[in-house]
């Protein structure tokens, strides 16, 4: 997200040769440190978890992210659209809620 909102950001997006079909966005060095560190984070993740529920959760949050990279790439910060961040966020919350189940803790978000 630092990168993604970043004005001097160079972000590049072209359509996924198969399903689902999106945009991919491909970044400039300092991007690719980004994604590189967000992949093997994903990887290692992968290789803990226990539940489905985290490892697809993770995976989802990741594709908005891409997904938000991607509407990036052909805009300015400035012109992101809300509904692109408020799904980023609903999966970021599904995501917590799934890892936290799994490690045993409540709820982040119940009142």
């Amino acid at each position: 997200m630092t990168f993604v909102l970043n004005p001097a950001a160079r972000i590049i997006a072209v359509p996924r040769p198969r399903d689902p079909g999106d945009l991919m966005p491909f970044f400039d060095d300092e991007g690719s440190r980004h994604r590189e560190r967000l992949e093997s984070t994903k990887t290692a993740l992968r290789l803990v978890a226990g539940r489905s529920e985290v490892v697809s959760g993770s995976s989802e949050l990741v594709r908005q992210a891409r997904l938000l990279a991607a509407v990036r790439a052909d805009s300015g910060v400035e012109a992101l659209p809300a509904d692109r961040f408020d799904a980023l966020w609903e999966v970021e919350r599904r995501f917590i809620e799934a890892a936290r189940a799994e490690l045993g803790l409540p709820s982040a978000f119940a009142p």
